[in-house]
């Protein structure tokens, strides 16, 4: 974001960190008006706009105007909600904290993240870095608390279960 400052967004953007809504405070283009909400939902369902041609992410402006900075990492929805920009639903996250928050992927056979079948048993595997097996179960509840356990130790705060 080296080319926008904080303080060029702060100038004509306003951030309110109980909604998470971003408005302009300034006209800033023919179809830009002060008082506009800035953003909309695109197809991966993140707010984004755009400034002086530079395409930009809500959850990343509303973190910097709440902090002053720009984020030194990614930033991760706590709630999986990636609309959802109230900087209580914010934070800071590398690429693997934040992989390890996504919800249930709509592919999953079997109901149960980082659990597969496989010859008639449970899989469990958990991705760090690279896939880590975690072993075979005669259940996939079994083999889901496997993974769920690994998860807790290796993300902390940032694993979500399913």
């Amino acid at each position: 974001m080296a080319c926008l400052s904080v303080s060029d967004l702060a100038d004509v953007l306003s951030y309110d960190p109980e909604t998470g809504g971003l408005l302009w405070t300034k006209r800033v283009s023919n179809n830009v008006f002060a008082g506009m909400k800035a953003g909309v939902v695109n197809g991966q369902g993140y707010v984004v706009f755009q400034y002086r041609k530079v395409q930009l992410q809500a959850h990343r402006v509303a973190w910097a105007l709440h902090c002053g900075n720009w984020p030194v990492a990614g930033i991760d929805h706590i709630n999986g909600d990636r609309s959802d920009n109230r900087i209580k639903n914010l934070r800071e996250a590398n690429q693997s904290q934040n992989s390890a928050n996504r919800r249930l992927q709509p592919n999953n056979k079997c109901g149960f993240k980082g659990v597969r079948e496989k010859l008639g048993k449970w899989e469990a595997a958990i991705w760090d870095g690279k896939s880590v097996y975690l072993g075979r179960y005669d259940s996939p509840e079994a083999a889901h608390q496997a993974y769920v356990t690994e998860a807790k130790r290796l993300f902390g705060e940032f694993a979500r279960g399913g």
